[in-house]
């Protein structure tokens, strides 16, 4: 997978699965270790998607579903794994919590908006 023209970069030592800093995306290698692919995706899709939609953490969900969707490797099953992982995040000031994203995530995969 690539993100248009900006690298990724991986670091072990990132507090996070993944970040998106102005024109790289930063990933967690080390947290990615026993996460189901579609999950792996879904982060670097969300993280990608932030290059493009900016902070706005609803849109990068919902451009992360439709790119999983139009690329084949995000089925119904799949973003079952995505709300499991999401699930237990609590929400913060940019965050909504897990289980809020996910019924978010799965209007837009069920309606492609």
């Amino acid at each position: 997978m690539s993100c248009g023209s900006a690298p990724t970069i991986l670091d072990s030592d990132l507090a996070d699965f993944g970040s998106s800093l102005r024109g790289f995306i930063v990933l967690n290698p080390r947290l990615f270790t026993g996460l189901a692919t579609s999950v792996k995706l879904w982060i670097f899709s969300h993280e990608c998607a932030h290059q493009s939609v900016g902070p706005d953490e609803v849109k990068a969900d919902c451009v992360a579903v439709r790119r999983g969707r139009r690329g084949g490797w995000l089925t119904r099953t799949g973003l079952t794994q995505i709300c499991e992982f999401m699930s237990p995040a609590r929400g913060d000031k940019s965050h909504f919590t897990g289980v809020q994203r996910c019924g978010l995530m799965k209007e837009c995969f069920a309606t492609g908006k």
